[in-house]
């Protein structure tokens, strides 16, 4: 078994994937006037009652996708902030003196 004697994270990394998860979630979110505006263009009666059925069809799919992606992005922004927050912390206990424990109340016991 090997273990690491460090973890490295970059966090700049997991915010870059959370903005492309919003232009993502965009798109999935534009999707219905995307097909309407493509069904008008299209030239052809059938197809364009094709994109539209599949377009309603493929709601419930998109919405169940977008509430992923919108949870995945949390996940990634909130990592990435706990990561940042977590090492600074870390690099604080070892830059900072140490402050003495705080003294509690006697033990009679251990008198």
């Amino acid at each position: 078994m090997v273990v690491a004697d460090r973890i490295i994270v970059n966090t700049d990394d997991l915010r870059d994937s959370a903005k492309a998860l919003k232009l993502i979630d965009s798109e999935f979110t534009n999707a219905d006037d995307n097909a309407d505006e493509f069904s008008q263009v299209v030239g052809h009666d059938g197809l364009a009652d094709k994109i539209k059925d599949f377009s309603t069809r493929w709601e419930k799919h998109r919405n169940d996708m977008l509430t992923n992606i919108e949870a995945l992005q949390k996940i990634l922004n909130d990592g990435a902030d706990k990561i940042d927050e977590t090492d600074r912390d870390m690099a604080k206990s070892l830059t900072e003196p140490a402050q003495p424990a705080p003294m509690g109340p006697r033990n009679p016991s251990m008198q």
